[in-house]
């Protein structure tokens, strides 16, 4: 598939697509959890304790938890974490919205502005859901964690993509009806 070359008045809402969708992505790897202050003067105590011996995490690697850490932790740890299989299902959660976002991306790199919008928001859903289940919880926020700057950036990101896509898909049907 050869695309044409951008067109100026697309160039702006391309980026924001662009810029947005990846930004998606790397909150993957961002603070989804922040330790609250007293969590963290206890973790300071005893940084090297060892809390699960099988993936070796330590007190200091639970300060701030990405939402690929915390897929991590329950994959591996599933078995004492809960009764079943549930810690599985935190991987496909975190794996959809990485898989979604990764989609937009693809998708608002090829101009593509319905297919960016449509997945940006099918990642934010899934991800609106991830947060939801871990609030109803206790998990965040709780005594121990507050949610973390990733978790905010999740959302301006999905707001960046989602404007981005709606103007260059406005751009490009203004352009459109101009040939």
């Amino acid at each position: 598939m050869k695309l044409k070359p951008i067109e100026k008045n697309q160039l702006i809402p391309f980026i924001l697509a662009v810029f947005g969708s990846l930004l998606m992505i790397i909150t993957l790897f961002l603070p989804f959890s922040t330790a609250t202050e007293d969590f963290k003067a206890e973790i300071n105590k005893n940084p090297e304790y060892v809390i699960y011996e099988d993936i070796d995490l330590k007190a200091k690697d639970v300060v701030n938890r990405s939402m690929v850490d915390y897929a991590q932790v329950y994959s591996t740890m599933t078995s004492r974490l809960f009764a079943g299989n549930e810690g599985v299902i935190y991987v496909g959660i975190v794996g959809a919205i990485g898989i979604f976002a990764l989609i937009g991306l693809i998708s608002a790199l090829f101009r593509k502005a319905t297919p960016t919008i449509i997945f940006t928001i099918l990642s934010f859903f899934v991800f609106a859901f991830l947060g939801f289940d871990f609030y109803h919880r206790g998990e965040i926020p709780s005594e121990s964690y507050n949610w973390g700057f990733g978790y905010y950036i999740f959302y301006v990101a999905t707001v960046i993509t989602v404007i981005g896509a709606i103007w260059l898909f406005a751009m490009k049907h203004k352009n459109k009806t101009h040939e």
